[in-house]
Parts: structure tokens; C-alpha cells; sequence
């Protein structure tokens, strides 16, 4: 998971952020927070914008951790299903 905070008077950074995690496929849980399943291309991708984050004079924190229950892990792995994106 990737926590991040970037001035809203940097709207460039925030976008040029913003576009890069969505293009590695990860979902927002709300702003400022994205997850991605637990691999090391994911920790790569939040690795690379938690540095352009701070490059942008805010603050990056990756987290590492694991759901709580079956519930929990079925509501991340839905966040993930882009099947209505794709639907005809």
C-alpha cells in the first residue's frame, strides 16, 4: 500500500503521480491511498512514485500489509476486477 500527500498547489505532480499508479493497475481505497497485490514489480511501482512524491515536496509512506479476514481480502480482490471496464 502506498500513503501519499502532495500539495494541491502542485497539480502537475499530483496528475503526472495520479496517472502513473492507475497505468500499474492500482485501486485508490481513497485519496492519497493505493494498493496493489503484495509482489516486488508492486513494491517497484510504489517505490518510484513515493520518490517523485517526495521529489514533490510531499510526504510517501509504503506499507506492507496483510487483510483481516476472508471478508476483507474479497473486497480488495473486487477492487481489482476491471471486467466492467471491458464489458461491451
Amino acid at each position: 500500500m502506498l500513503v501519499n500527500s502532495v500539495s494541491g498547489e502542485n497539480k502537475t505532480a499530483r496528475m503526472r503521480i495520479w496517472r502513473a499508479l492507475k497505468a500499474s493497475g492500482a485501486a485508490a481505497l481513497r485519496d492519497g491511498v493505493y494498493l496493489l497485490p503484495k509482489s516486488e514489480s508492486a513494491r517497484a511501482v510504489f517505490a518510484e512514485q513515493a520518490q517523485e512524491v517526495v521529489a514533490a515536496g510531499g510526504m510517501a509512506h509504503i506499507v506492507a500489509f496483510d487483510g483481516e479476514d476472508d471478508a476483507q481480502h474479497r473486497e480488495f480482490v473486487r477492487l481489482f476486477d476491471r471486467s466492467t471496464d471491458y464489458a461491451e
